[in-house]
């Protein structure tokens, strides 16, 4: 098992460093531009390292398959030699798959606008901007994408189907609960991920919004990588018993509040700024509104940031309650 999220791990930090950092790196720049051999690479990558999340996901629910349904032959079932066969598999796929996406896509005629509505080089937004017929290229989105969403999602259920059928047959309640609590972080990264993946790719064109699409394209590409890794890292003994310790007690609760506190203001303020930015619609663009926005990400937050995070300390905060309190009282 943790040899599939060691390269499940790899696969969230490679999408976030394909589209982060000329995200960002947009930010500072009043023209924003991408080479056509650059858009080509990042679509490319992006997509293989989608495909292989997708098969990963497949591949982790048939581990638990065997690991809670065949447990006395596990070692033997999901040998170290089949897990390095299963994902170099899973890596050739999504290889192949995203070649064939590339060439279908970057075979089309470009004639008209070479502005892309979005903040990554993706499928659909460069099909939009063809002046080919891209009927085929729907129909080859569409194949593709159902046969290996379609063959991950059946692996996953038919897993699952087995897995409850085999945990309600144990007659210990507690061998159940600790099946169960094994089980539910996959199935929450696989709910989180299928349903962002078929509300982007499989619903009509009809029904298609650019500016729909890029907001689940940033919880994607920048939440849910961040929120797996608060998932997986509740499965640690330690974690647990601290997160538990924290709760149950009402000093531990400010304290875990107080401590949650600093490292969510700084989401918000990152991620507000960035929202606001790149996912308001194209028609009430103002460059002007831009410059505020990328002033208040470049200089105003890394400002922000390093004082946010000083009011943990103990000292500071005495510090600044007791000047406050001198200011108070002069005044």
């Amino acid at each position: 098992m943790y040899f599939f999220l060691r390269n499940l791990s790899f696969c969230d930090l490679c999408v976030s460093l394909i589209i982060s950092p000329k995200m960002l790196l947009d930010f500072l720049a009043e023209r924003k531009k991408i080479s056509f051999t650059a858009c080509t690479v990042q679509m490319h990558l992006s997509i293989v390292f989608g495909d292989i999340q997708c098969l990963l996901l497949a591949v982790m629910a048939y581990d638990r398959y065997v690991a809670i349904c065949n447990l006395l032959l596990y070692t033997v079932a999901m040998s170290r030699h089949l897990c390095k066969q299963l994902v170099i598999g899973v890596y050739t796929v999504g290889v192949v798959d995203s070649m064939i996406y590339v060439c279908c896509t970057f075979q089309l005629s470009f004639c008209s606008s070479n502005i892309i509505n979005h903040f990554f080089c993706d499928v659909l937004p460069l099909l939009v901007l063809s002046c080919s017929d891209t009927r085929i290229n729907e129909i080859v989105t569409f194949v593709f994408m159902s046969c290996i969403t379609g063959s991950s999602f059946v692996t996953i259920l038919l897993s699952y189907v087995y897995i409850i059928s085999t945990i309600l047959q144990v007659c210990c309640v507690e061998g159940q609960s600790k099946a169960f609590f094994t089980c539910s972080f996959h199935l929450t990264s696989v709910v989180l991920f299928f349903g962002t993946l078929l509300f982007m790719y499989l619903r009509p064109t009809s029904s298609y919004s650019m500016d729909t699409d890029k907001i689940v394209s940033v919880f994607y590409s920048l939440v849910i990588p961040m929120l797996k890794t608060l998932i997986y890292s509740l499965r640690n003994a330690e974690v647990k018993d601290a997160l538990r310790k924290a709760i149950h007690s009402a000093k531990g609760q400010r304290k875990a509040f107080s401590t949650c506190t600093f490292h969510l203001t700084t989401v918000v303020l990152l991620f507000g700024t960035l929202l606001f930015m790149y996912l308001c619609p194209t028609s009430s663009y103002s460059m002007d509104r831009d410059k505020m926005a990328s002033v208040f990400y470049t200089l105003v937050i890394l400002m922000l940031n390093p004082l946010i995070y000083s009011l943990r300390n103990k000292e500071v905060k005495y510090s600044l309650r007791k000047a406050l309190n001198k200011l108070l009282t002069n005044s």
